[in-house]
C-alpha cells in the first residue's frame, strides 16, 4: 500500500528515556513517543525520505515497523495499517541476533571465511565485544581470532588469525550478558525474550585435503574479446585453494590453460589472481582482478572442469579488465563517491552516472587495517567468472575491486543507470522496484542484497536507504529470486516424449542382485547432493514417493529439484514420476533414486575408551589422533608373548610383527587401534551388488601402505577384545591383514557375515602404524571397477609416532661423562645425579591427569629390553584409561647374552649387578625428589632387583626425614624380606628344588656362622636394614608370589655367598673366587673378611685380610652383594611388615611357578594380566 503525504513533515525533537526494565519496550512506529502511532509519525518517516529531517539512529529502530532491518516505504505502509486499525501495534523487542554467517548448521564453509553476527538493533556506542564473549572453538580448543564491530554497530565479525581446521565442526558462542543495544537495553542473546543469554551455533568446514588422482582443469580468458572477436587467453594467472595457498596452486600457461593437481574432492573455494599475469600492469595500469570462486571436483577424476556443479560455463573462467584509474582512495572522515574512469565511459557512455557511495572509514582488511582504494569495472553478463542464476538477465554487471581491503562494515549505496531489459527492451518506470543482486564469495552463490528503486526522473536505479553492496565482487540490478547459477535451457523439440535427465548426482549406479552393471534403479545420491530432473516439455505434474525424511523437493513445470536429506532403506526407494500430456492422453516417465548416507568414520581421539561421532573425537590437521608405531615383536602365541625390540636375541628387521601379514598373537593386539565406521541399511545391499569399501589417502606425506590397516571387522567398537573377552581376543589374533598397495589405495569387501552386521550397527577396523608420519585417510564406497565414489567419508587425521616418544627415560649420570644407560659401567663410575636420556612428546604429556609412574627394572636387561618393559607398562595402562605420564629409570645392570643358561651359573654377574643397583640409588633419589616437585601424584614401580635401587633410595631419604613418593610398589622383589622385618619367613636348603641345586654342580648350604646382617644391621640400631623406609613414602604395596621360579634361584644365590663359585673371568667353576669368610675369625664385629686377588687360586700363598667398615657405603654395598647371606626368603615371595608404613601384601595368584611368571605381567598378554595393571597399578595411580 502506497501513501502520499501532502504536507511538509514536521521537524520534531525526540529523546528516548532509558528503559528501566526488560518489560518496558517502546512501541514500533511511535517515533514522537506520544504513546500512539499517528500521521505525525508518518510525516517523520517521510521527512527522512525526502531529506528534510533525517532520522536519528535511535529513531530508525522505532521506524522499522516491519522489523526487516531497514526503514523504507514498507514501514510507512504498515504504519498506515496500524492507524486504520487493520494491524495490531507491536513493541520493539529486545535486540537479538537477526542472523549469522555462516548460518547454524551450514556445511561446506570455506576455511578462510569469517563469522558474522547481525543484530536486530545496533549495539550501544559503549558496548564492547572481545574474544572472551565472542569466540569459536574446535575440539574443545579456542581458535585464535579477533572481533570487529561495524561502525553502524549492527554486526560483529569474528576474524580468524589462521585458516580454520578443514573438514571440522566449528562451535561459535556469543555471550550477550552485560551487552546493551543502542537504546541502552540489554541484549537477548538466546532469543527467549529475556535479557542476556548465549547464542551458540555450529557450522562445518569443507575439506581442503588433496586427494590423489584428482585434478581440476580449465582455462582463464579475458572477459573482453581481442581484435576480430578472438579470445584473449591470460597466462601467468595464479590459482590457489583457500586455506592451502602455499601447497595447492596452479599457474596458467601461454594459452590460459591450467591443471590443479592434486586438489580436494567435493566442494572447495579458490582464488584466481589475474594480477600476476603478464597481461596485467598492477598496480599502476590496467589489470585483471583477484576473484574468488566455489569449485567442485569428483574424487579419482583428473578431468574435472573448473567451476561449481551447476555452472554452465565449467572449464572457462572469465576475468574482466579493470582500467587504469578505476581505483579511488576512500576517506576515513567522509563518504566517498566512486564512478567509472573516463576511459571506461568513453567505451561505454551509457554507464555514465553509475556510482558507489562508500561510507567513511568503512573499507578495511581482515587484519583490521582501515582505508584503501576501491573502484569498479563493467563486466559482460555472459562472460562472468561465475554464471548468473538461471532466469536472471541483468542489463549491467559490475565488479567492485580494491587494493587489498576485502570488507565493508556498512552497506555501500549504489546507483545504476536504468538500462533497457535485455529481453523486452523496456526500461522500468519511475518509482518501480527492482533488486540489487550480489555474488556472495563466502557461499559461492548469487543472492539478493536489498531493494532498489527507480529515481523520480526515471534515469537511475538507486539502492534503498540502509541497503547496498556488502562486499567487493560482482553486482547487478534485476528483479528475481536467489540461486547458485544454473544450466542452459534444454532443447524442446516439438512432439518429443518426456525426457527425464539428471544433473548434479554424478555417481555410479547400482545394478540388480548378482549383476555389477545396470541402470534399473537410476542414479545414486549421497546425503547433501542436489539433483535436477529436467523434462523437455513444460506442464509436467510430479509425484514423489520416498521414505519420510529422505528427500526435499522443489517441483516446477519442467523440472524438479531434489535434495538428498536422509539415507534410503532399500535401493531405488525414492521414486520420481512425471506425468505429461501425450498424443493419446497422459503419459508418465519414472526414475528411481538411491540415497546413500555420508560415510562416517571416527577414532577415539580423546582417549576416553569410547569411539564417538561427536566433536570430542573429531580429528583435524591441527588436532590429530596420536598413536605409536608397532615396532616390537609379539610372535609368542597366545599364553606367552616374547615382546622384544629389533636386534634382540637375533631378531632382525623383517621379524617384527608389523612386517608379516597377520596380527602376531594377543600381545600384538595392543599395538593396534580402532577405526569405526557407521553402518546403514543401504550399505549391505550395495556391497552385495558389486560395491566395495576403499581406503584412500588424503594428502599424506608417504605411501599409505606404511600405515597398515587390518580389515578385520567387528560389530563391537569397545575394548572388549583387548581387556575382557579372551575368546574374542584369540579370534582377532592371527587375522590376515589387508595391506595398502604401492599406489596408495586398496579395496576390500567385508565377508558376508560382516556385511549383514554393517547394516545394523557399526564396523570396527583395527589398524597399526608401520612407519612414523602424519596421515589423513578416508573411506569410499565405490562400485568395483568404477572411478566415482558413491559415498565418501570424513577424513581421519593421524599422527603416528615412534613408541619411544610416549615415555621418559632417566639414568644415573656417569662420572666420566654422559649417562649409565647404554654402558656396562663399574659401580665406582656411577654418579649420584641423574640425567634425562629422552623425553616424551610435549603434546602427549599435556594430559588432564597430573600423575607419574616411574618404572625401575630388574637384572639382566639390555637397554632395549628395559625400554620394552616400560613400553609394555605404558601401553597397558593406556588401554586401561591412564592419562598420566610414564618414565623409566634405566640403571646399569649386567646382562648375559645367552638367555638359555641358568642365571646362577654366573653368580658374580648377578651379584655385580646388585652392587650397581645399590650404587644407582642416589641418582634415583635425586630423580624422585624432582618428580615429587612436578606432579600431584607419584608412584614408583620396581621389579625384581630394581627393588634394591628403590629401597636403598627410600632408606636414604627416610634418614633425612623427607618423603619422595606417594606409593612404592614392590613387584616380585629380589631383596631379602628380613631387611624389612625379622618376622618374615626364613628358608633352608630344603625349600629349594633339587633341580636348581644340582644344576650348580654342588650342594651348597648356609653358613650358620654369619650373623643376621639383613635383619639386625649394626649401624641401624640392630634393626632391619630397610625398616625406616616408611618415612619416605605414604604407602607400600608388596606384590609377591610364593612360587616364583626366579626367586628360588635368588635363594640359591644366597647359599653361594661369599662369592666363591666363580672366577673373575665369568667362567663357571666351583673352585675359586674373590671373597671368602675368614677362617681365623668369622665374626662381623671384627669386620674382617678374607679376600683373594683375582689372579690367585684359593690355596695360593697370598691370602690377605681386608677391613670392611659397615658405615662406609662402598664396603656396605660390597658386603650385601658379594658376602652376606640372607637367611630370609625374598620379599617377592612372602608377606612383609614395616613399623612406620602401611604395607599391602598382595599375593599374585594369577602368576604360578612357570619360567616366565617372574615377569608375567610383561610377558603375557594384557587380557590375561589386566588384573595386575588395573587393580594394583592403575588404582594406586588414581587414588
Amino acid at each position: 500500500m502506497a501513501f502520499d503525504l501532502p504536507l511538509k513533515a514536521l521537524i520534531l525533537s525526540f529523546s528516548l528515556v532509558q528503559v528501566a526494565s526488560a518489560q518496558l519496550l517502546p512501541a514500533l512506529g511511535d517515533i514522537d513517543n506520544d504513546g500512539v502511532a499517528t500521521v505525525r509519525d508518518i510525516a517523520i518517516i517521510a521527512g527522512h525520505f525526502n531529506g528534510t529531517a533525517a532520522l536519528t539512529d535511535v529513531q530508525k529502530q522505532i521506524a522499522d515497523v516491519n522489523k526487516d532491518g531497514a526503514v523504507n516505504s514498507s514501514d510507512m505502509d504498515e504504519l498506515v495499517k496500524e492507524i486504520l486499525g487493520t494491524r495490531t501495534p507491536e513493541t520493539l523487542p529486545l535486540s537479538t541476533v537477526r542472523f549469522t554467517s555462516p548460518s547454524s548448521g551450514e556445511a561446506n564453509v570455506a576455511v578462510t571465511r569469517e563469522t558474522v553476527v547481525h543484530f536486530t538493533v545496533p549495539l550501544s556506542p559503549t558496548a564492547t565485544l572481545d574474544t572472551t564473549k565472542f569466540q569459536a572453538e574446535f575440539g574443545g580448543k579456542k581458535i585464535l581470532s579477533r572481533v570487529e564491530i561495524s561502525s553502524d554497530r549492527k554486526k560483529a565479525t569474528l576474524f580468524y588469525l589462521e585458516p580454520l581446521p578443514s573438514n571440522a565442526r566449528i562451535r561459535v558462542s556469543l555471550d550477550t550478558n552485560g551487552v546493551t543495544d543502542l537504546l541502552n537495553r540489554p541484549l537477548d542473546g538466546d532469543g527467549d525474550g529475556q535479557p542476556g543469554g548465549f547464542r551458540r551455533f555450529n557450522f562445518d568446514t569443507l575439506s581442503i585435503t588433496p586427494v590423489g588422482g584428482t585434478a581440476i582443469v580449465g582455462r582463464v580468458i579475458a572477459s573482453e574479446r581481442g581484435t576480430g572477436g578472438i579470445e584473449k587467453p591470460l597466462s601467468g594467472v595464479t590459482i590457489t585453494v583457500d586455506g592451502a595457498e602455499e601447497t595447492l596452486r596452479a599457474v596458467t600457461d601461454a594459452q590460459g590453460n591450467f591443471t590443479l593437481s592434486p586438489c580436494p574432492a567435493g566442494t572447495f573455494f579458490v582464488k584466481i589472481d589475474g594480477r600476476t599475469s603478464p597481461n596485467s600492469s598492477w598496480p599502476g595500469g590496467d589489470y585483471y582482478p583477484f576473484v574468488g570462486k566455489k569449485w567442485h571436483a569428483f574424487a579419482g577424476r583428473m578431468d574435472n572442469l573448473a567451476g561449481d556443479e551447476g555452472d554452465s560455463t565449467r572449464g572457462t573462467i572469465y576475468l574482466p579488465c579493470v582500467c587504469s584509474g578505476s581505483l579511488q582512495s576512500t576517506s576515513v572522515s567522509r563518504d566517498t563517491a566512486v564512478q567509472f574512469p573516463a576511459a571506461t565511459l568513453a567505451v561505454n557512455p551509457a554507464l555514465a552516472g553509475t556510482m558507489l557511495v562508500v561510507p567513511a572509514n568503512s573499507l578495511f582488511s581482515d587484519d583490521g587495517t582501515r582505508g584503501g582504494k576501491i573502484g569498479m569495472a563493467p563486466v559482460a553478463p555472459d562472460r562472468l567468472p561465475s554464471p548468473l542464476p538461471e532466469g536472471l538477465n541483468p542489463p549491467l554487471v559490475i565488479t567492485i575491486q580494491t587494493d587489498g581491503g576485502t570488507n565493508l562494515d556498512r552497506p555501500v549505496a549504489v546507483i545504476f543507470p536504468n538500462l533497457p531489459d535485455p529481453v523486452t527492451g523496456e526500461i522500468l518506470p519511475p518509482g518501480e522496484k527492482s533488486a540489487l543482486w550480489s555474488f556472495n564469495h563466502d557461499t559461492g552463490e548469487w543472492e539478493l542484497s536489498g531493494p532498489m528503486t527507480v529515481t523520480a526522473d526515471g534515469n537511475f536505479l538507486q539502492s534503498d536507504p540502509g541497503t547496498g553492496v556488502r562486499q567487493p565482487g560482482w553486482h547487478a540490478p534485476a528483479p528475481g529470486t536467489g540461486g547458485n547459477g544454473g544450466t542452459e535451457d534444454p532443447e524442446d523439440p516439438p512432439e518429443a516424449p518426456l525426457d527425464i535427465t539428471t544433473e548434479g548426482a554424478d555417481r555410479e549406479q547400482p545394478g540388480p542382485p548378482g549383476q555389477p552393471g545396470g541402470q534399473e534403479e537410476g542414479p545414486v545420491m549421497q546425503e547433501g547432493d542436489n539433483l535436477n530432473i529436467v523434462s523437455n516439455k513444460p506442464g509436467v505434474e510430479w509425484n514423489v514417493t520416498a521414505p519420510p525424511g529422505s528427500v526435499s523437493t522443489s517441483p516446477g513445470t519442467a523440472n524438479i529439484g531434489i535434495v538428498a536429506v536422509g539415507g534410503s532403506k532399500t535401493i531405488g526407494d525414492v521414486t520420481i514420476t512425471g506425468t505429461y500430456p501425450g498424443k493419446n492422453g497422459p503419459e508418465t516417465d519414472t526414475i528411481k533414486i538411491t540415497i546413500v548416507p555420508k560415510l562416517q568414520i571416527a577414532v577415539d581421539r580423546n582417549r576416553d575408551g569410547v569411539v564417538s561421532f561427536d566433536v570430542d573425537d573429531e580429528t583435524s590437521p591441527s588436532s590429530k589422533h596420536v598413536f605409536w608405531v608397532n615396532s616390537d615383536s609379539d610372535n609368542g602365541g597366545i599364553q606367552k608373548v616374547n615382546d622384544l625390540k629389533i636386534g634382540d636375541l637375533g631378531y632382525v628387521r623383517g621379524d617384527i610383527d608389523r612386517a608379516p601379514s597377520t596380527i602376531q598373537g594377543l600381545g600384538d593386539l595392543e599395538d593396534f587401534d580402532r577405526l569405526v565406521m557407521k553402518g546403514n541399511a543401504i550399505f549391505p545391499q550395495l556391497l552385495n551388488r558389486g560395491y566395495e569399501i576403499r581406503l584412500v589417502e588424503s594428502g599424506i606425506k608417504v605411501p599409505l601402505k606404511k600405515l597398515g590397516l587390518s580389515m578385520t571387522a567387528r560389530e563391537d567398537s569397545t575394548l572388549g577384545y583387548l581387556l575382557t573377552n579372551p575368546s574374542l581376543a584369540e579370534e582377532q589374533a592371527n587375522k590376515i591383514l589387508t595391506p595398502t598397495s604401492d599406489i596408495a589405495t586398496y579395496a576390500t569387501k567385508p565377508r558376508s557375515a560382516q556385511i549383514s552386521r554393517f547394516g545394523d550397527s557399526e564396523i570396527t577396523f583395527l589398524f597399526e602404524g608401520r612407519e612414523a608420519d602424519e596421515y589423513a585417510i578416508r573411506f569410499e564406497l565405490i562400485k568395483k571397477g568404477g572411478t566415482i565414489p558413491t559415498a565418501v567419508s570424513n577424513d581421519i587425521h593421524l599422527d603416528i609416532r615412534p613408541i619411544e616418544q610416549f615415555y621418559d627415560i632417566y639414568s644415573p649420570a656417569s662420572k666420566s661423562g654422559g649417562n649409565c644407560d647404554d654402558i656396562t659401567t663399574p659401580y665406582y663410575n656411577i654418579d649420584e645425579n641423574y640425567v634425562r636420556v629422552s623425553a616424551s612428546l610435549p603434546e602427549w604429556t599435556q594430559r588432564k591427569d597430573n600423575e607419574y609412574l616411574l618404572f625401575v627394572h630388574g637384572w639382566r636387561m639390555k637397554p632395549e629390553n628395559r625400554r620394552f618393559f616400560t613400553e609394555t607398562a605404558f601401553k597397558r595402562l593406556f588401554w586401561l584409561g591412564y592419562r598420566g605420564r610414564v618414565g623409566l629409570f634405566s640403571w646399569p645392570t649386567d646382562w648375559i647374552s645367552d638367555y638359555t643358561i641358568s642365571p646362577l651359573i654366573y653368580p658374580k654377574n648377578y651379584d655385580r649387578s646388585e652392587r650397581r643397583a645399590y650404587h644407582s640409588s642416589p641418582a634415583l633419589l635425586s630423580l624422585l625428589r624432582h618428580l615429587k616437585s612436578q606432579y600431584s601424584r607419584n608412584v614408583v614401580l620396581a621389579h625384581s632387583m630394581g627393588n634394591i635401587v628403590v629401597s636403598e633410595a627410600l632408606r636414604t631419604s627416610a634418614i633425612a626425614g623427607t618423603k619422595v613418593t606417594d606409593t612404592y610398589i614392590a613387584s616380585q622383589g629380589a631383596v631379602s624380606a628380613g631387611a624389612f622385618s625379622t618376622t618374615a619367613a626364613e628358608f633352608g636348603v630344603e625349600d629349594i628344588g633339587n633341580e636348581k641345586l644340582l644344576g650348580l654342580g654342588a650342594l651348597p648350604d648356609r653358613d650358620e656362622t654369619q650373623p643376621d646382617f639383613y635383619g639386625s644391621y649394626p649401624t641401624a640400631g640392630n634393626q632391619p636394614y630397610f625398616y625406616r623406609i616408611g618415612n619416605s613414602a605414604d604407602r607400600m604395596i608388596n606384590l609377591f608370589n610364593p612360587d616364583d621360579y626366579a626367586l628360588e634361584y635368588w635363594m640359591v644365590n644366597q647359599l653361594t655367598k661369599p662369592d666363591r663359585f666363580e672366577l673373575s673371568t665369568d667362567t663357571p667353576s666351583i673352585f675359586g673366587g674373590e671373597w671368602l669368610w675368614s677362617s681365623i675369625s668369622q665374626k662381623f664385629y671384627r669386620r674382617e673378611f678374607r679376600t683373594f686377588p683375582p689372579s690367585n687360586p684359593l690355596t695360593g700363598p697370598d691370602q690377605e685380610f681386608e677391613d670392611f667398615e659397615l658405615d662406609r657405603t662402598v664396603d656396605r654395598y660390597e658386603i650385601f652383594s658379594h658376602v652376606a647371606e640372607s637367611r630370609y626368603r625374598p620379599m617377592g615371595a612372602v608377606v612383609i611388615k614395616l613399623p612406620s608404613i602401611s604395607v599391602s601384601n598382595i599375593q599374585l595368584n594369577e602368576f604360578m611357578a612357570g619360567e616366565f611368571d617372574h615377569s608375567g605381567q610383561f610377558n603375557r598378554p594384557l587380557i590375561y594380566t589386566q588384573n595386575y595393571w588395573r587393580e594394583y597399578i592403575l588404582k594406586e595411580l588414581q587414588r
